[in-house]
């Protein structure tokens, strides 16, 4: 995998997309970049290589959650998400990744990614605390209360009983 550039300018930014990415790999890749410039400005003297070795991990970190949020913001994706998994009478438990990855034209590893990362935000709401209400939590804020959210990718990828999956 080579490397995606941004150049942040003064007057003109400049994104640079690796073309043997897929469409849907360069749509996540673009909003990474698009975070970088709008967090990351003044780092790295405003040029970033996210594919390389000696890089920032927070801000690697911060730019990969931006991405995931802009295009796939967790106020539509959770009710969508238990839409999918829960109430829809067509939908096969294993199909829900690839079905929300076209869905929002990403790779159903990011659909995966956000299932876990947001599985405390999904256990509430499937406990009735309505989308606007969620409290968000990272996961070290999670260990720290002794928090152990349901994982709903695996819940997807061996169709375990729905049933059980808070607690």
């Amino acid at each position: 995998m080579g490397s995606t550039p941004l150049f942040a300018g003064d007057e003109i930014n400049t994104i640079v997309l690796n073309s043997t990415r897929s469409e849907i790999e360069q749509n996540f890749d673009c909003g990474h970049e698009i975070i970088h410039l709008s967090k990351h400005r003044e780092e790295n003297g405003g040029i970033f290589r996210c594919f390389e070795e000696a890089q920032n991990s927070f801000l690697e970190w911060e730019a990969n959650e931006g991405s995931a949020q802009l295009i796939v913001p967790y106020q539509d994706f959770i009710p969508r998400f238990v839409h999918a998994a829960f109430v829809s009478p067509t939908c096969d438990t294993f199909m829900v990744p690839e079905l929300l990855a076209t869905y929002y034209h990403v790779s159903p590893r990011v659909v995966e990614i956000r299932m876990d990362s947001l599985s405390y935000e999904i256990d509430q709401y499937r406990c009735g605390v309505p989308v606007e209400k969620l409290e968000l939590l990272s996961r070290r804020q999670q260990q720290k209360r002794g928090i152990r959210a349901s994982c709903y990718s695996a819940k997807c990828a061996f169709s375990l009983d729905w049933d059980s999956a808070i607690g």
